[in-house]
């Protein structure tokens, strides 16, 4: 029955810099501002396909991780330059220098692809 998944959510220090980010570097689109609690959900995908929770926390802020998904293609060939015109520095999970995008192998994202 589950196919995707449509949402997630992820707390940030400073909501007004976090949706500047999302919507203005990366292109989000905001979907709905909670005029009661700092919190600002952002539209993914020109469908309104997925939705990015933001959530503003001061006193047990807890990072975490998650990713979008994006065409191989765009991985391959674009996501370097994507981000270094955004002014973002790529760096693949080692974080060794090089900025080449990294496949690991055990995941079922890219099978066809060769192994790093």
């Amino acid at each position: 029955m589950i196919q995707g998944l449509y949402e997630t959510h992820i707390q940030v220090r400073d909501l007004a810099k976090s949706v500047a980010f999302y919507t203005e570097v990366l292109g989000l689109r905001v979907a709905h501002r909670d005029p009661t609690r700092p919190i600002v959900f952002l539209w993914i995908g020109a469908g309104k396909d997925y939705m990015l929770g933001l959530w503003q926390e001061e006193t047990n802020f807890q990072p975490r991780h998650f990713a979008f998904r994006v065409d191989k293609e765009d991985i391959l060939n674009y996501a370097v330059d994507y981000l270094k015109t955004r002014d973002l520095t790529p760096y693949n999970f080692l974080k060794d220098g090089i900025e080449a995008p990294m496949v690991f192998a055990w995941m079922p994202c890219f099978p066809e692809l060769p192994r790093p």
